[in-house]
């Protein structure tokens, strides 16, 4: 049975640059902190920037833990060196 990690496939072209799923993910959830950031600011009401503004935040976090997967990943596929 091959491993979960030793499995994962590089998902299309993104933006012309093969990614893992992983990256792929972070690179999204990034752009959609960017994003709700941007409404955020065009926005004049307190309360609801407060929300979007936490919203980014937390895709920034999934973008964090996706990226953490990825090194996590790399690092289980690089052969061990012994002795």
């Amino acid at each position: 049975m091959t491993p979960y990690f030793a499995a994962r496939k590089i998902s299309p072209k993104f933006f012309g640059v093969e990614m893992t799923l992983e990256m792929e993910a972070a690179t999204r959830y990034r752009s959609h902190a960017e994003e709700l950031r941007v409404i955020a600011e065009s926005n004049g009401h307190f309360q609801t920037q407060r929300i979007l503004l936490s919203i980014a935040n937390d895709y920034d976090r999934m973008a964090e833990t996706f990226e953490q997967i990825e090194q996590t990943n790399q690092s289980l596929r690089r052969p061990k060196r012994w002795g």
